[in-house]
Formats: C-alpha cells, structure tokens, sequence
C-alpha cells in the first residue's frame, strides 16, 4: 500500500475590520510612520534631495526678499555695486537649482567603452560650488557697502539709540558727539536688507556643507532599517491520507 499525502493550506485574510475599528490615533501614528519610512527610502535613492531642498528653500528666502534688497541701490546713489550683487544673486539663485539637477541627472550617462554608469556630472558639481562662492561673496560686497552708508545716514538707519549702538564703530563724528534720530527719515529695510544678506550667506555655506558631507550621511542614511515588517498571517493546514 502506498500512502500519498496530500496538504491542502487554507490562508485566513487579515480581519480588515479589527483595523478599521482601531482607534483614530493608532491609524494616525501607523500613517504617519509608513509616510516617514517611504521618505527614508526615496532619500537612499537619491540622498542628494537634502541639499536640493536647502537650496530651493534658500532661493525662495532670497526671492520673497528682494522688495528690501532692491530699495539700497536707489536710495544710496554712490553704491551702484549693490544693485550689481542683487542682480548676480538673483540670477544665480535660480540657475544655481537647474545646474544642481543637471549636477545628479535623473538618467545616468553610461560609458560605451566600459559600460559603467555615471551617477555625477562633476563638471555641473563643480559649477555649483563656483555659484555658491559667487554669492556668498556678493553678499559680504553687499553688506559691507551698506555698512559704508551709515557714517552720515544714521537717521536713515536707526529709530533709537538701542538700534545704532551695535554699529558704533560706523557712526560719523558728527552723529557721535550728538546722536540724533528723524522717525520721518527712517527706513526699516536698511537694517533689514543687511540682515537678509547674513542670512542669504549662511543658507549657502550651510548647502556647501551638505552637498561636500554627502558622500559621509548618505552612509549614515543607507543603515537607517526601513524593512516593512509584514502582518503574520494565521494558516489552517488540513491533512488529508488517501490509501490505493
């Protein structure tokens, strides 16, 4: 007699309906995780969006402020170097995004000879880090000639003796022996203006960073565990022996 065993596996669905009747901040806070484990994985493919989005946020920085950037060149005649810089940063800003996509393409190149695929166009790379150089230095030419402005202008940059005295050293003689203040001649986007500069200039430099450390938090990034752990599934195995 010969014995065939044969297994017939019957695979009980999820109950659906025990998760549904969860309560709403369990759904949430499972949500919310799988929405951050599926950002953990688009940024192991493509580590790079960090800095990407520093910078998309620093051009917005930059553009949303040039209603204060521009009102220097014209109310100082004689600094016609700083509407030349918020021209270039301007300019930059926005090319400086496209050359960062061109600098880590979508489709990589692939080599015919060798067949290998490059992932970087380093000559896009290396004109982003010239882009970012460029700014940084118009904005210290920008504040700087804004700083030159204050000796004789002071009623146009300061409202009280609290706000001029952390630019004393850029007073004129005049102003020093008595410190004067005009409400009607102020202007709150000359203080402001050399703030945003400031502020253009370390957005950079902190988007230099992250694109040089790249190749460091990409590993970092790549032993982040984002394995979906899959619900266990409950099996009724029914053994059936038939005899010949």
């Amino acid at each position: 007699m010969a014995e065939n065993q044969n297994t017939i596996v019957e695979q009980t669905p999820p109950d659906n309906a025990t998760a549904a009747k969860a309560p709403f901040w369990q759904r949430f806070l499972a949500g919310a995780k799988e929405w951050g484990r599926k950002q953990i994985v688009a940024l192991k493919r493509k580590p790079q969006n960090i800095t990407l989005i520093c910078l998309a946020i620093t051009t917005v920085v930059y553009l949303v402020s040039l209603n204060s950037l521009s009102q220097g060149p014209t109310t100082f005649s004689d600094a016609s170097w700083m509407g030349f810089c918020v021209f270039v940063n301007t300019l930059l800003s926005i090319l400086i995004l496209a050359l960062f996509l061109n600098a880590f393409p979508k489709y990589p190149k692939v080599n015919k000879k060798t067949g290998k695929k490059t992932k970087i166009n380093y000559v896009m790379l290396a004109l982003v880090f010239v882009f970012m150089g460029i700014m940084i230095a118009c904005d210290i030419i920008y504040r700087n000639i804004m700083l030159g402005q204050i000796a004789g202008s002071e009623a146009i940059f300061f409202k009280d003796l609290a706000q001029a005295q952390p630019y004393e050293a850029y007073w004129s003689e005049a102003f020093a022996a008595n410190p004067t203040f005009n409400a009607e001649s102020y202007q709150e986007f000359a203080l402001g203006s050399m703030g945003i500069s400031i502020t253009h200039l370390v957005m950079i430099a902190v988007c230099a960073v992250l694109l040089a450390t790249l190749p460091f938090y990409s590993k970092l990034i790549m032993k982040i565990d984002t394995s979906k752990q899959l619900e266990e599934t409950q099996l009724n195995a029914k053994i059936e022996t038939e005899d010949e």
